[in-house]
C-alpha cells in the first residue's frame, strides 16, 4: 500500500487553508475539524490538556493540527466528542439490507 500523503503537502497553508479553496469533501471536513481543535488548544493554553480530556495523544493532536497525519476513525471520533462537532452531518437514511451472493456466507 502506497504511503498516505500528508494533508500540508497538498495544502501547504494547513490549517490556514481557506475551506472554500479544498475541493475534496474528505480533506474539508478535516481541515474544519483541525481549525476546531486548534482552536480548542488556543482556548485551553496547551496540547497537553486538550490531550488529556479528549484521550487522544499530544502527539497525533500536533501531526494532525499540522496537517502531516491523519488520524484514525476512532481518534476523530474522540476529537469530534472534544470539540462537540461532527466531521459528517447526520444524514437520515434507510439502511438497505446487504444481499450476499448464493453460498458466500458459511456457518
Amino acid at each position: 500500500m502506497p504511503a498516505q500523503k500528508r494533508l500540508v503537502d497538498t495544502y501547504p497553508d494547513w490549517p490556514d487553508t481557506d475551506p472554500e479553496d479544498v475541493r475534496n469533501a474528505v480533506h474539508r471536513r478535516l481541515l474544519l475539524l483541525a481549525k476546531s481543535l486548534r482552536n480548542e488548544v488556543g482556548k485551553n493554553g496547551s496540547v497537553r490538556y486538550v490531550a488529556e480530556r479528549s484521550h487522544v495523544s499530544h502527539t497525533m493532536i500536533t501531526r494532525f493540527i499540522r496537517g502531516e497525519s491523519i488520524p484514525r476513525v476512532d481518534t476523530i471520533m474522540a476529537i469530534e466528542e472534544f470539540v462537540e462537532t461532527s466531521v459528517w452531518p447526520e444524514r437520515e437514511t434507510i439502511a438497505k439490507p446487504v444481499e450476499l451472493p448464493e453460498g458466500s456466507w458459511t456457518r
